[in-house]
Parts: structure tokens; sequence; C-alpha cells
């Protein structure tokens, strides 16, 4: 199946005259604002590196999230344990995963 619709966000400044935001809205050149569909239009463009760090980011703010969480549960919570543990988990891939963005070159994407 193949979309007849696509939707994406694009930042328009407000302060710019109409003609300016309607030349943006419809532009498709510019990448959304959100972090995820950021990486995605890389990735599926072949841009790697840019994708992986994108994604990195997004893992570590998951990450952050999950810790925070374990703020709410009880220290000797088993499950609070748990959760911290699964948060160093994403924390490690995101570390893992910069690295390999800035280690992987554009010319070696095919």
């Amino acid at each position: 199946m193949r979309s007849g619709l696509e939707l994406g966000t694009v930042q328009v400044p407000l302060d710019s005259s109409r003609d300016a935001q309607e030349a943006l809205a419809v532009r498709r050149d510019l990448l959304p604002i959100d972090t995820y569909a950021r990486s995605e239009d890389r990735m599926e463009a072949g841009a790697v590196p840019g994708g992986l760090a994108g994604l990195a980011s997004l893992l570590k703010d998951t990450a952050g999230l999950l810790t925070h969480a374990t703020n709410w549960l009880d220290r000797s919570s088993p499950d609070g344990d748990s959760l911290r543990v699964e948060a160093s988990r994403v924390e490690q891939s995101a570390a893992r995963i910069s690295q390999l963005a800035t280690m992987i070159k554009e010319e070696d994407c095919g």
C-alpha cells in the first residue's frame, strides 16, 4: 500500500510574512521538528550518521525519563530496581549508537 496523504510538522515562524509562511508550509525539503521524524527522514535519504545521531539523542532522552520515573518508586521495590537497570541499558545503547554515528562516514552509505 502507498499513502495518499503524508502529514508532517514544519516550523513556520509566526512573525514572517504571509507569503513566506505559505512558501515554507509547502516545502518538501525541510526536516520535521520531531526528533524521531527527522531521524527517519535522514535514514530514508541515506544520511545514516545524522539519522543515528538523532536516534541516539532520542534514546538518551528516553533513558532520562525512565530514570526520573524511578524517583517515584520505593527504593526497596524490585520493580524500581528493574526499571533502573532498563534505564541504564537504554543509556548504554544511546552511547554506543552515538559513537557509531561519529564513526560511519557519509560516503560509506549507499
